[in-house]
């Protein structure tokens, strides 16, 4: 509903910037031309027999041409606004641009010479205004408008003054007259209004299938990148097995350490196939049956601490590295132990994988306060646990693409590295079923590297702070 909404007022904002584009010039050019015309025919014909240039500009015509030259004045000013951007400011101004052309026309003229044939047209051509702000605005406009309009025009028919020849016959219809101008007003508003929820819905329907249309492209983009992934993840470790099998087996004399050596690469990389299809059948029964963990109190550095030891020496070309930790020592989050176990491995792993060798990874957990959406004057007590390498860094453009399924950034579908597309999508999936959010921060630049945040309910208040020191590889090793 949000995007069908913004994807209707952008419509609405380009709708009316090529309308105001249109409209404005070319209704002032037209108001300035009649200006000129009004003053230099009527002023021939409504002078005495001896005419004469200076007798031209009688009260009337100079009324009438102000009001005229006024509103041609203020139509260029919205072709300027609209030509700079500035939309909602044109619009007004070409509506009141016209109500002033109209309305002030009328008004001159009716006091000089009452409701005559010309003063009906003028009365006739405040349809136009509905017309125009049926185009221009929007439906509670077009109401509000309307409404003035209809007010203004009962007015006229009301107290303005009846030339001689139209006045019996207005008297002897009034009402007809009067129902059948404001009828006319009704009918143009509630036309305009129906055409702009027509519009609506039909940009609607139209944006639904454009939605479709992306997502069926996102969804193609995902299918390449899992029929790349395939090929990357499955199709390296297949070959090896089969290959350093074919090694192994081979009827040739080979020593014993030599095929030892072979069939437990072999093992290795069938471990990896192993690994994926166990994070395949992880995530799928994290999407089927995400209600059903329970959660309960975890120690944020017992968890860490777990995580670090269950990390593959295979990874990220393990050598000595310091691991940096700042955690208070009794905090703890809600949350089920095997599943924070298998988040904070898959982010250690990849802070590993994806930074120099020798290079810190710093872990750090503070307890944080939130309001609640459902008691903002009350506090929810929140961990933020953070996990940050100094690789490479993410370009901030990919980062959305980071939590979807088989997703490898391009730079790590041509590398090395051990990876499935699946890791990171998985912590989110159990992150957002344990009640948290995970996000990640980076600048792209190489040696900043990339923090991992992860946000959860806090289970018990946490002691003082204090600040750990220790080794990535010999913590592996003990374990």
């Amino acid at each position: 509903m949000q995007q069908d909404s913004t994807l209707y007022l952008d419509y609405e904002w380009d709708r009316r910037r090529r309308l105001t584009g249109i409209i404005a010039p070319t209704i002032g050019a037209i108001i300035l031309l009649n200006g000129v015309l009004f003053v230099t025919f009527s002023g021939l014909a409504y002078t005495v027999p001896n005419f004469s240039f200076g007798q031209t500009f009688t009260p009337l015509l100079l009324g009438i041409s102000g009001f005229l030259a006024l509103s041609a004045l203020l139509m260029g000013g919205a072709t300027w606004l609209v030509r700079h951007g500035m939309v909602n400011t044109a619009t007004r101004l070409t509506i009141t641009a016209t109500v002033v052309a109209i309305t002030g026309a009328q008004a001159v003229w009716i006091s000089h010479k009452g409701i005559d044939p010309y003063a009906l047209m003028l009365i006739a051509a405040l349809n136009f205004i509905v017309v125009l702000i049926g185009m221009l605005g929007d439906t509670r406009t077009i109401i509000w408008v309307t409404a003035g309009v209809s007010f203004y025009t009962l007015l006229l028919w009301l107290g303005a003054p009846r030339a001689t020849p139209l006045a019996d016959a207005i008297s002897q219809q009034f009402i007809a007259v009067v129902s059948s101008s404001i009828s006319i007003e009704w009918g143009i508003a509630v036309a305009m209004i129906s055409l702009q929820r027509i519009s609506r819905q039909t940009l609607l329907d139209m944006g639904a299938l454009q939605l479709a249309n992306e997502q069926a492209r996102q969804l193609s983009e995902i299918k390449d990148m899992f029929i790349t992934s395939v090929n990357h993840e499955l199709r390296t470790p297949v070959m090896a097995v089969m290959g350093l099998l074919d090694l192994a087996l081979a009827p040739v004399q080979m020593p014993t350490e030599r095929r030892q050596t072979l069939v437990a690469r072999a093992r290795d990389a069938s471990l990896d196939l192993v690994e994926l299809l166990q994070s395949i059948l992880d995530i799928r029964r994290m999407e089927q049956f995400s209600d059903d963990l329970v959660l309960t109190p975890v120690m944020v550095a017992g968890a860490i601490e777990t995580a670090v030891g269950l990390i593959d020496p295979r990874e990220g070309k393990l050598v000595e590295r310091d691991l940096r930790l700042e955690i208070p020592p009794d905090l703890s989050v809600a949350a089920e132990p095997v599943r924070l176990r298998q988040v904070l491995v898959n982010l250690l792993s990849n802070a590993v994988k994806y930074s120099p060798p020798g290079s810190p990874i710093e872990i750090t957990a503070r307890l944080m306060g939130q309001p609640t959406a459902s008691r903002p004057g009350e506090v929810a007590n929140t961990v933020e646990i953070a996990v940050r390498d100094r690789g490479f860094g993410i370009p901030p453009a990919q980062i959305p693409l980071l939590f979807q399924r088989f997703v490898r950034l391009p730079r790590d579908i041509a590398s090395t590295t051990i990876g499935n597309g699946l890791g990171l999508y998985l912590c989110r999936l159990l992150v957002s079923a344990m009640g948290g959010e995970i996000w990640v921060e980076s600048t792209g630049i190489a040696g900043e590297g990339s923090t991992f945040f992860i946000r959860m309910a806090a289970a018990i208040p946490p002691a003082p702070v204090v600040e750990l020191a220790s080794s990535l590889a010999s913590n592996v090793d003990g374990a």
